[in-house]
């Protein structure tokens, strides 16, 4: 039986009470309002919990109805400190994104064919951490290149392409090929990164491959069975680190069809930063 507290702070035997039935499930939900109500969780919160999801799961499977129910609070909730809703939300996780692509161009020594594939490799590495937005992404214009949704930060889209398309723009390459040249480099590290995430190469199921693929099943294809041993081990180092020579060897020597951008050094920055 339950017990209730009054003015004289005790229930007496006789008094009859009504036993409130259990609920079951999730405890309830937390709403917050203009009052500040639950202050404790602020949109910083979730926008940090959306990006520990965006490394695991794709940026298109997280909803407001699935981060509200992690953090035990209502849809209401998030909207309350999201004010654009799920587009807030995934742009405010790319962003954050583009702060570690951006970074992927600092401090690159060597010269031009060491710095692009310093810079490529380090890409590859954030494409990988951030699994879910890589994915989203290769399907995905949205928020590719404009991120804010409701600031006036600069969307960081835009100047990760200004200093990719610099990386080029630096040995020679006039704009056009420039551009080519970007995508073709954005494009290869994106797929060897989702090829990574997916576990999509031949040396992640070597064992399977090599029980499976019988001198039967081989019979009407010499080539490929001569490549097998080296099929089964082609694994993401050989796809990426080989795929950027070839790229690299394609990219013809630049001549100029123009002058380069006024104000700026060898190194990527404008003349005038300290």
């Amino acid at each position: 039986m339950a017990s209730t507290v009054g003015d004289a702070g005790k229930q007496t035997q006789n008094d009859p009470v009504a036993e409130t039935p259990r609920r079951r499930g999730r405890p309830p939900k937390r709403d917050c309002g203009p009052d500040g109500e639950h202050a404790e969780l602020s949109r910083d919160l979730i926008i940090e919990h959306a990006v520990r999801l965006s490394r695991e799961v794709s940026l298109e499977d997280i909803s407001i109805v699935q981060v509200a129910k992690d953090l035990a609070v209502t849809p209401a909730t998030i909207h309350y400190h999201l004010a654009h809703g799920r587009d807030e939300l995934l742009s405010e996780v790319v962003t954050i994104y583009m702060r570690h692509i951006l970074h992927c161009f600092d401090n690159v020594e060597g010269d031009w064919e060491e710095r692009v594939r310093t810079v490529a490799l380090r890409l590859f590495r954030v494409h990988i951490e951030f699994k879910g937005v890589n994915a989203y992404l290769m399907k995905h214009n949205k928020f590719r290149l404009l991120q804010t949704a409701s600031r006036d930060d600069q969307d960081l889209g835009v100047r990760y392409m200004d200093r990719f398309i610099l990386l080029f723009r630096e040995h020679g390459f006039d704009i056009e090929t420039c551009v080519i040249n970007v995508h073709q480099l954005a494009f290869f590290i994106a797929s060897c990164a989702q090829a990574e995430i997916g576990r999509q190469l031949p040396a992640y199921h070597q064992k399977y491959l090599m029980q499976e693929l019988s001198s039967q099943r081989l019979q009407g294809a010499p080539y490929f069975r001569e490549a097998l041993s080296d099929f089964v081990q082609f694994d993401t180092d050989k796809m990426f680190l080989t795929g950027i020579d070839i790229l690299l060897r394609g990219f013809a020597a630049p001549k100029w069809k123009e002058k380069p951008c006024a104000g700026r050094s060898s190194k990527g920055r404008t003349t005038d930063e300290t």
